[in-house]
C-alpha cells in the first residue's frame, strides 16, 4: 500500500505501512510460524535476554501472540520492541532476563496505543473516502477470511494424518503437528464441529493439567506449577484443553474415515458468507 498523506514524517509513514501492509500473526501459515519461532529467539538477543526460552515456552509465546495480539505482524512486533528498548514508548522496559507473555503484552499494548494515535492522525489528513478505500483494499473480505480458515484447518489435519501413523501417542502427535492449531480450534468451534461442554469439559481439564504439569517440569518452572494448575482458566491449562480437543477431534475423523473438508462444507452449506465465498473460487 502506498500512503498518500504528505503531512506525516517518514517514521510515522513506516508505522502505517506496517499496519496496513503486513500480514497479521492470526492468519500465519506453517512456514510463517516457523519464521516467527526463529524471530522470537532473535528477539531475546535484541533485548538482552541471555538465556532464551526453551522450545515449549516459545510455542506458548506464539500461541499468546495469536490469541491476544492477532492484529500484529512480525514486523510490527520487531518495531514495538525496538522502540521500547530505545525508551520511545511510555513505560519502563525491564525484562529481568526473561521474555514473558506479560512483557510481550505490555510492550505491544503500549505500542498499539501509540500506533492508534498515528493511524487517527493519518486518517485525519486524508478524506474519509480515501481512508475507507485503503482499509478495504488491505484487509481480507469475510469470504476470503472464511476460505483461508478452511484451508488452514484442512492443511493442519492433513499434516496430522501424515504423522499419526508414526505414533498413536497424543503428546508425540501434538508436538510434531498441532503446536500452532489455535486458529483451527476456534474456527471449528465457531461452526459447531467441536465443543467443550459439561462433564466432558472437566475430563478435558483434568487431562490438560497432567500435560501442563509435565511441560512445566521440563522448563524448570516447578515453583509456579501449583498456582497454574489450581486455576482451570489459566492460560496454560486453557491452551492445552484446546490442543487436546483438537487432537481428539482429528483422531475421531481419522479413525472414522471421515472427510474433514466435506464436514466443514456441509456445516457451512446454508451460510451466506460461504455461498458468496464459493463464487470467489470460480
Amino acid at each position: 500500500m502506498k500512503l498518500t498523506s504528505a503531512n506525516l514524517p517518514e517514521s510515522n509513514k513506516k508505522c502505517l505501512q506496517l499496519w496496513y501492509g503486513t500480514k497479521k500473526v492470526a492468519v500465519y501459515e506453517s512456514e510463517e510460524l516457523k519464521s516467527l519461532f526463529k524471530f522470537v529467539l532473535a528477539l531475546c538477543k535484541l533485548i538482552g535476554v541471555t538465556e532464551p526460552p526453551e522450545k515449549e515456552i516459545i510455542v506458548l509465546l506464539i500461541d499468546h501472540l495469536q490469541e491476544h495480539h492477532k492484529d500484529f505482524s512480525t514486523e510490527e512486533i520487531r518495531k514495538a520492541f525496538s522502540m521500547a528498548t530505545a525508551g520511545k514508548l511510555n513505560f519502563e522496559f525491564n525484562h529481568y532476563n526473561r521474555l514473558t507473555p506479560q512483557l510481550i503484552s505490555r510492550t505491544l499494548n503500549t505500542y498499539k496505543a501509540w500506533r492508534s494515535k498515528e493511524i487517527l492522525s493519518y486518517e485525519h489528513n486524508i478524506s474519509a473516502e480515501e481512508a475507507e478505500a485503503e482499509r478495504e483494499s488491505n484487509k481480507l473480505s469475510e469470504e476470503e477470511a472464511l476460505l483461508k480458515n478452511i484451508k488452514i484447518t484442512v492443511d493442519l489435519y492433513k499434516r496430522f494424518e501424515d504423522n499419526i501413523g508414526l505414533s498413536g501417542d497424543v503428546i508425540a502427535i501434538s508436538e510434531s503437528v498441532i503446536d500452532f492449531g489455535n486458529l483451527s480450534f476456534h474456527f471449528l468451534k465457531s461452526i459447531h464441529l467441536i465443543a467443550l461442554v459439561g462433564n466432558t469439559e472437566q475430563s478435558i481439564i483434568s487431562r490438560a493439567k497432567i500435560l501442563v504439569s509435565k511441560e512445566l517440569h521440563k522448563t524448570k518452572r516447578a515453583k509456579k506449577i501449583s498456582a497454574i494448575l489450581s486455576d482451570d482458566s489459566s492460560y496454560e491449562v486453557q491452551r492445552m484443553c484446546k490442543k487436546i480437543v483438537l487432537i481428539d477431534y482429528f483422531k475421531h475423523i481419522y479413525s472414522s474415515k471421515l472427510d474433514l473438508e466435506g464436514l466443514i462444507k456441509e456445516k457451512l452449506a446454508d451460510n451466506h458468507i460461504y455461498i458468496k465465498a464459493l463464487q470467489l473460487e470460480k
